[in-house]
């Protein structure tokens, strides 16, 4: 295999040395595991690399104002430029900006401490991540590790690992659906953030103040996008979309089908229930049909 043919960034920075050492590696590992590859992913984190693609676009941009840079995503406070995509790791990096007063995970904290329905919570990440720190007058990072129960009559629970307070240089490793991070910044930050490809289809979330285990989310960004899409047309009660979330009961991923049907009963309640009661018998979910059992069991007979 080819594995140049895999690996995307501008045709400008293929002749940095760093891209060699990527095609190497990737070409030497017959199954690619993340975190046997952390030397490299400091390497890369520690090489002109970023700073070679920073000012190869602000040429561009000089050239011509109406320059955009490609892979580029905003989010809130967030900017994110993804400079090299492969096919087990994405290289981006990002700024957050002085009004990101904290965040967990990557998300924006709520710096009131009472708890509201909207409040984010606090869960690990679905991939694999390297965070390096290119840029920051100081950001203090809690680490927390998610413990599985031992048995049926445990919840998950959140484990204090530790602190540490990182600067310019300093980096860090985060496991898929293990690690959490509660972090605070002063000023802003620039960092270098390689992720691997998501793995872990469903993640515990915890409390923000008491961290307790509070629920699950999908660790398919796509689900998640469909059960927000789900959500939003039964708040608003739009009857013209009942059939599009029936369809999405069907949906080949579990979470999206169980989140859909939810939704469904409170659209409409007939066309929910009968769903609920074929999936209580049929759904190929051993947990989906449990739990439509349970939905069933507390409606009243005669519906």
């Amino acid at each position: 295999m080819d594995h140049s043919e895999l690996l995307q960034c501008d045709v400008e920075l293929r002749a940095h040395p760093i891209i060699k050492r990527i095609e190497e590696e990737l070409a030497a590992a017959q199954d690619f595991v993340f975190a046997e590859h952390l030397p490299l992913f400091e390497a890369i984190f520690q090489s002109d690399f970023a700073m070679l693609a920073l000012k190869l676009s602000l040429n561009k941009i000089a050239a011509n104002p109406d320059y955009q840079l490609g892979r580029f995503v905003m989010e809130g406070t967030i900017l994110g430029w993804t400079l090299v995509s492969t096919e087990h790791f994405r290289v981006s990096i990002g700024i957050r900006r002085s009004t990101w007063a904290g965040v967990e995970n990557g998300r924006p904290l709520n710096q009131d401490s009472s708890s509201t329905p909207n409040e984010p919570k606090m869960d690990p990440y679905p991939f694999d991540m390297f965070l390096g720190i290119l840029s920051a007058s100081e950001l203090t990072v809690e680490k927390y590790t998610a413990v599985p129960p031992r048995d049926e009559s445990e919840d998950y629970r959140l484990e204090y690992h530790s602190k540490r307070i990182l600067t310019a240089g300093d980096s860090m490793y985060l496991a898929a659906g293990t690690d959490l991070t509660f972090s605070s910044l002063q000023g802003n930050m620039v960092y270098m953030e390689i992720t691997g490809n998501p793995r872990i289809s469903l993640l515990p979330r915890f409390d923000l103040h008491n961290k307790s285990f509070c629920g699950w989310i999908s660790g398919d960004p796509t689900a998640s996008r469909l059960e927000i899409l789900t959500r939003v047309l039964a708040d608003f009660d739009y009857k013209p979309g009942v059939e599009v979330v029936e369809r999405l009961t069907h949906h080949q991923d579990h979470h999206v089908r169980w989140n859909s049907m939810r939704h469904l009963l409170r659209m409409d309640a007939s066309a929910g229930i009968q769903r609920a009661r074929s999936a209580a018998c049929n759904d190929p979910n051993p947990d989906l049909r449990e739990v439509a059992n349970q939905v069933l069991a507390q409606l009243p007979t005669e519906a």
